[in-house]
């Protein structure tokens, strides 16, 4: 390719040595190689050409500004630029961190001249795969534009097609324009007619969510769920809350929600500190394990904390109880007598995406960590952990 042209590797490192060793040893790939010392220079050299790099190699340990809140920055500015994390020192820890952020690997140093190559011409193969599978979505859309049916105007005045508007602003607009070119009502940029409410998730997509509306999903879980007892028994009877409130408890769930409803009391006002809670629901947890001591030492902390356990030493049970019982979280050992940890994981997470799945394992490696969370793990528990760590993984797994 021409000089110009050429994919460019940008090397973020406070260490001059190391910058222009690597520098050296990526001169026998077809790249550029552009140093950076601290983040300020980097995010100054991606802003000047953005897509003119194809891969960046950040070290983790830096001054003023670290490589975990660089790649933050990268992520969120430039979220196709493929991001390999380079450190001296390695932790399990730091590597899931960084992987869950989007980093493509992590690479501990010393690592070989040949280890580095290879990271980065797969790193940069995935950067221009996406791009050209970018530039062929855009070319489609293009076609698909020249192909389509005559512009048809909403108005004279207005002489723009009905497709034109929507691509430009949203459906919701579109119907709400009438023929004195002025909207019948006034939109909200954020709303969302699939939920029928204002939706973060609208503004930041600018589209609906695909298939079902995660809000009413919600919703209709909670109502479902809903087992306060003297509502059930009263709604079931269709009785009205009191005799100063002939109001139906179906009647006012249907008109405000179930939490008002559980709050309600016969005093005809919601308990103090009770409007606004939601139901308290329990998450169901099966913990894989052939160590039974494990299993009931999981079990005991975690049902302590409200949540409902169910301890089994085989993968093939676990894969078992997951056709016929949902569950929520999933702590998963990674050396199983019958299964191998990763396949079982990898299983999971195709048939059950949205079970959540923890793993804990007492072989724990940056490898092993890095490919779990790329499996789909959301946490990584190395053997021995604290009763507070096991509490403070699935709680935040559950509240996810």
């Amino acid at each position: 390719m021409e000089q110009e042209r050429k994919i460019k590797v940008l090397v973020v490192d406070d260490e001059t040595t190391v910058c222009q060793s690597v520098k050296k040893v990526l001169s026998r790939m077809d790249v550029d190689v552009e140093i950076a010392h601290n983040a300020r220079e980097a995010l100054a050299k991606l802003k000047n050409s953005p897509r003119a790099f194809g891969t960046a190699l950040i070290d983790l340990i830096m001054p003023e500004v670290s490589g975990v809140e660089l790649l933050k920055v990268i992520k969120a500015y430039y979220p196709s630029l493929p991001v390999i994390i380079i450190t001296g020192y390695a932790s399990i820890d730091s590597a899931v961190e960084t992987t869950k952020l989007g980093a493509f690997e992590y690479l501990p140093k010393p690592f070989t001249p040949q280890e580095l190559v290879d990271v980065c011409e797969r790193a940069i193969n995935k950067y221009l795969e996406e791009q050209k599978k970018l530039l062929s979505e855009l070319n489609q859309k293009t076609s698909e534009s020249a192909e389509a049916e005559p512009r048809q105007p909403l108005d004279v005045d207005l002489p723009f097609s009905e497709k034109e508007l929507r691509s430009y602003t949203s459906e919701q607009y579109v119907e709400s324009i009438d023929r004195s070119d002025i909207p019948r009502h006034i939109v909200a940029e954020d709303y969302c007619a699939k939920g029928k409410r204002r939706c973060p998730r609208f503004a930041r997509m600018g589209r609906p969510c695909e298939g079902e509306c995660p809000f009413l999903k919600k919703e209709a879980e909670k109502r479902a769920k809903l087992s306060v007892e003297g509502i059930i028994r009263a709604e079931a009877k269709d009785d009205v809350i009191d005799v100063d409130m002939p109001f139906k408890v179906s009647e006012v769930m249907s008109a405000t929600c179930p939490e008002y409803a559980y709050a309600l009391t016969r005093s005809d006002v919601p308990l103090a500190g009770k409007w606004s809670e939601s139901i308290p629901t329990e998450k169901r947890v099966l913990v894989v394990d052939d160590e039974p001591v494990v299993c009931q030492s999981v079990k005991r902390i975690l049902e302590h904390r409200g949540f409902e356990v169910h301890p089994t030493m085989s993968g093939k049970e676990a894969l078992s109880r997951l056709e016929s019982t949902p569950y929520d979280i999933v702590l998963l050992d990674l050396r199983m007598p019958d299964m191998d940890g990763y396949e079982m994981l990898q299983a999971i997470k195709e048939r059950w995406p949205d079970v959540k799945v923890i793993v804990i394992t007492g072989y724990a490696s940056v490898e092993s960590a890095v490919k779990c969370i790329r499996t789909g793990a959301e946490e990584y528990l190395a053997k021995p952990f604290t009763p507070s760590e096991l509490v403070a993984a699935a709680v935040s797994v559950a509240e996810k």
